[in-house]
């Protein structure tokens, strides 16, 4: 079982779109890069859609996005044909199985993407099952906003036919996590049976929900948190201020129902790399303000997120529906881990997994905001421990600051720099002065006083 010693807790999760992480784009040649990605320490990998992807070539039945891909690709991963079948673009079921396996014996959990919203308009089903999406008053599949087919749960039919489908990846290849396409946009209590179900076969299964409803968190492990870090960039674009992304982020924290759940965040998935095109972070905030947020991501409360390629400071046009059939330009600059920008980013992620992992302050919920005199410039903050509190400060602009951080705990002076990148500070009584050069951080423990 790949998560039998993971704590929930502490869970981080490495992000793999197959039509980018190798040449090849299949399970076979991502399995040869597994003993890299253990490497750098996530607890999860999780996978874009893998399975049987429709590929009509009615453009009416196309997203906005897939038709402004311009890679004329039919098959869109989040638009299924046969939700039990692998899609032969990525390899076969003992491919999936050869690489829920060799994760496994590397620690790692493997999360599958499910796409339950909608279905392709070509999905094996509909024939026989015309009641399971919704239809219009002349019959034809009602369309949502990606102009997929959307499935209709009020029939019971098609839950039970899900239902299965959840439970036949866990047992026939032992995977250890769902993370749920638009989780939000379908019914609750759907997905409380399905778990139920699920944790009835392998009671530690991880479920990740795409959206920010807390009372998903019910039911769900996991929520995102889409106005999280997100809103880190824009900060380093200068389009809003620290100040501004610290309030929405404990308004967000201000949701999370007592006693369970915690949000994911990230600076980047395929969604958000496949809309920047050539616009990558990389390019428009540089390595170094890449560097900074990655270092706040994983400094916050919830569950850091790293797209594929982050490692080695992948700056190429990421592009979702390319792959070796089309388009043909979505593969990750691999070629950047032998530059010391790709060298350093890898040894700074691995840093980051290794502390997240081993550290109690960085694995719970509990964060206070520390009171500085560069709120518009520095995200700075403690994490609470009766041990080993953390004390964190990034500053998420290119622009160098000095300021000072008030009312600070009596034994922070004893601090251990742990991260600290273009960082100077000193200790003043009660306050602590501190100056960051563009996007320096500064973070560690220090003793608690349980």
């Amino acid at each position: 079982m790949g998560t039998q010693n993971i704590s929930l807790d502490r869970a981080s999760i490495y992000q793999i779109s197959l039509r980018a992480f190798t040449p090849e784009g299949t399970l076979k040649a991502a399995e040869k890069l597994l003993p890299f990605v253990a490497g750098l320490g996530p607890k999860y990998v999780q996978l874009l859609p893998v399975v049987q992807a429709d590929d009509g070539e009615d453009q009416a039945y196309w997203s906005k996005r897939q038709m402004a891909s311009g890679t004329g690709n039919p098959k869109n991963n989040y638009r299924m044909k046969d939700y039990f079948a692998i899609d032969c673009e990525y390899g076969s079921e003992a491919d999936l199985r050869d690489f829920v396996l060799a994760a496994h014996r590397l620690g790692l959990g493997v999360l599958l993407d499910l796409v339950y919203f909608h279905c392709g308009p070509n999905a094996v089903f509909l024939e026989e099952h015309p009641d399971f999406v919704k239809r219009n008053d002349d019959g034809t599949p009602y369309t949502g906003e990606w102009n997929f087919p959307v499935l209709n749960y009020d029939s019971l039919g098609l839950r039970e036919y899900l239902w299965k489908n959840m439970e036949y990846f866990v047992e026939k290849f032992d995977i250890d996590g769902y993370r749920c396409d638009v989780g939000f946009m379908i019914p609750l209590d759907f997905w409380a049976e399905g778990v139920k179900r699920i944790r009835a076969i392998k009671p530690d299964f991880y479920m990740v929900n795409e959206g920010y409803n807390p009372d998903y968190l019910r039911v769900f492990d996991v929520n995102y948190f889409y106005d999280g870090c997100f809103d880190a960039v824009p900060v380093a674009q200068g389009k809003m201020t620290a100040r501004q992304f610290c309030e929405k982020w404990e308004a967000c924290r201000q949701t999370l129902p007592e006693g369970g759940g915690r949000m994911l965040h990230f600076i980047d998935n395929h969604d958000v790399a496949s809309d920047c095109g050539q616009e990558r972070h990389e390019k428009t905030i540089g390595t170094a303000g890449v560097d900074a947020l990655l270092a706040l991501d994983f400094l916050l409360d919830g569950v850091p997120f790293v797209f594929n390629g982050y490692e080695v400071a992948d700056d190429l046009k990421h592009n979702m529906f390319s792959n070796r059939f089309y388009g043909k330009d979505a593969t990750i600059n691999w070629a950047n881990a032998l530059c010391e920008k790709g060298r350093k980013r890898t040894q700074l992620l691995r840093k980051l997994f290794r502390l997240h992992g081993e550290n109690d302050a960085l694995c719970t919920r509990d964060l206070v905001w520390g009171k500085h005199t560069a709120p518009d410039q520095v995200a700075a903050f403690y994490r609470p421990d009766v041990g080993r509190p953390w004390f964190a400060a990034v500053n998420m602009t290119d622009t160098p600051v000095s300021f000072v951080v008030e009312e600070i705990p009596e034994t922070l002076h004893l601090m251990e720099a742990e991260l600290a990148e273009n960082a100077k500070w000193a200790f003043r009584g009660a306050h602590m002065e501190i100056q960051l050069l563009g996007y320096g951080y500064l973070a560690g423990p220090y003793p608690g006083l349980g």
